[in-house]
């Protein structure tokens, strides 16, 4: 049975999707006990976002390495992505603005090593007036854009959305999955997204499922983090909500990831029994 939290009747509504996930938490309000993660020897970083910004300047805590790579809401914390909490449970929303999350340089985990990075989205809409439009839900670059690898949702053209793994190094690599023409289930839902890297081969997840394979650049030099944004551009923004990113030093298998996929999502019920939902 998924246990399910009672919250106030004014709390606004949220879409869920189709099928819900579970979530360890105490009914009543008695506090979180969160699931524990079997792959956390190899956590690089985890925001979870569950917790209130640091001293209310916007320090958000890396709860995996003992807070080595913080991160900071940009361009600051008053106009920076919105944080959101219901019940314990948080997340934040980005304007396609200039909000983004800065994160310290995460050294020695991209390069040649394997990888793993997962993370819940609610996309909103890609509105850029030019196509291709891209919003960017995880990269990590240098300053001038030579070195790159990025997670992103591409409108290739005027109806057709995609779920990307770019990287670059000396020439441009895709790992592309259709999301389809038509933005219904795709948008204003929680959906959870996965790239992960062995050797040259990256594999991507949707809601837990494998979508496709293919070939990806062993980045080097890359000196920038960021959630919600390609750090060496203004461009390529996130619109939407972002929650429990997730990046670990190995390739998760497939089985991995859906156990990820099936045990860091969560349902909130208010008292009309509406169903609010979001990842922990």
């Amino acid at each position: 049975m998924v246990p399910i939290i009672v919250i106030a009747q004014n709390e606004i509504w949220k879409p869920v999707p189709a099928i819900l996930k579970q979530r360890t938490a105490s009914s009543g309000g008695g506090g979180t006990a969160y699931w524990t993660d079997p792959y956390a020897a190899n956590l690089k970083l985890l925001y979870r976002f569950d917790t209130t910004p640091t001293n209310g300047l916007g320090l958000i805590d890396d709860t995996a390495t003992a807070n080595l790579y913080d991160g900071w809401p940009q361009p600051n914390y008053a106009t920076g992505p919105a944080w959101t909490n219901v019940s314990g449970q948080g997340w934040y929303v980005f304007d396609e603005g200039d909000d983004y999350i800065k994160t310290n340089s995460i050294t020695g985990w991209w390069n040649t090593g394997n990888y793993t990075a997962a993370v819940w989205i609610n996309w909103k809409d890609v509105i850029q007036t030019a196509t291709p439009g891209y919003n960017t839900i995880v990269a990590v670059c240098d300053t001038a854009g030579n070195h790159l690898w990025a997670l992103r949702i591409s409108l290739v053209s005027s109806t057709n959305y995609d779920l990307t793994v770019v990287s670059y190094e000396t020439a441009y690599a895709y790992v592309v999955y259709s999301l389809g023409t038509s933005k219904s289930g795709i948008t204003n839902v929680w959906h959870h997204v996965a790239a992960t890297k062995s050797g040259t081969l990256c594999s991507l997840y949707y809601d837990g499922a494998l979508v496709q394979t293919g070939t990806t650049k062993n980045v080097v030099s890359v000196t920038q983090t960021a959630i919600g944004k390609r750090p060496d551009t203004a461009a390529q923004m996130w619109e939407g909500s972002i929650d429990d990113v997730r990046l670990y030093t190995n390739a998760h298998t497939a089985a991995a990831i859906a156990t990820l996929y099936t045990n860091t999502g969560g349902t909130v019920v208010n008292s009309h029994g509406n169903q609010l939902w979001e990842a922990p």
